[in-house]
């Protein structure tokens, strides 16, 4: 029970960062990647589920940027993609803004990066600049809508079930701490 609260926690204190966050997006996302895989990281025994949870929980916070990076346009996401793929590509040390979010949550563990989370948010942040560029490519037919902020609640919604499956008590736990931050789940 103790570990639900802990990731709970976690993913309030860096949602809540996400959502307020101007500039270096892209370095923050990645370590609350980082953060949120850190409470799992020391009973992880290899067989992938708890990184697979720790992915999921990445794509809910980058997708949570996304709700609130939209209507500012498409290019604060883009410009947070880049600066992701940058910190991932040159191997920047974001441990230190990880271990900020794990102290302001309480936790008392070192941040652990694990590929897995951090390419979720590298391909949740994907989603949107893909799906950006088919709609404003030029068709003769049916053209497609832009992202919005309902796609960005849908995946949240779809990354939530998915949890749901694994454990609901969890579930529940983070739709609470999400609709306390302002998403309407």
């Amino acid at each position: 029970m103790a570990w639900r609260d802990i990731l709970s926690r976690v993913v309030g204190v860096a949602l809540e960062r996400v959502a307020g966050c101007e500039s270096g997006c892209g370095q923050l996302l990645i370590a609350s990647a980082d953060a949120v895989y850190a409470p799992l990281a020391p009973v992880d025994t290899g067989s992938g589920e708890l990184k697979m949870l720790a992915s999921k929980l990445a794509g809910i916070l980058a997708h949570a940027y996304a709700y609130n990076a939209l209507p500012k346009g498409i290019e604060a996401v883009r410009s947070a993609l880049e600066e992701a793929e940058g910190v991932m590509k040159e191997g920047r040390d974001v441990s230190k803004e990880a271990r900020s979010i794990l102290e302001e949550a309480g936790v008392v563990l070192e941040p652990s990066p694990a590929p897995e989370p951090r390419h979720a948010v590298l391909n949740s942040l994907r989603y949107y600049i893909e799906a950006y560029e088919e709609a404003m490519a030029p068709r003769r037919r049916r053209r497609a809508r832009p992202p919005s902020q309902q796609d960005a609640i849908r995946h949240i919604r779809r990354l939530l079930r998915e949890i749901g499956r694994f454990d609901p008590f969890l579930a529940k736990s983070l739709n609470t701490t999400l609709r306390s931050k302002g998403l309407a789940v």
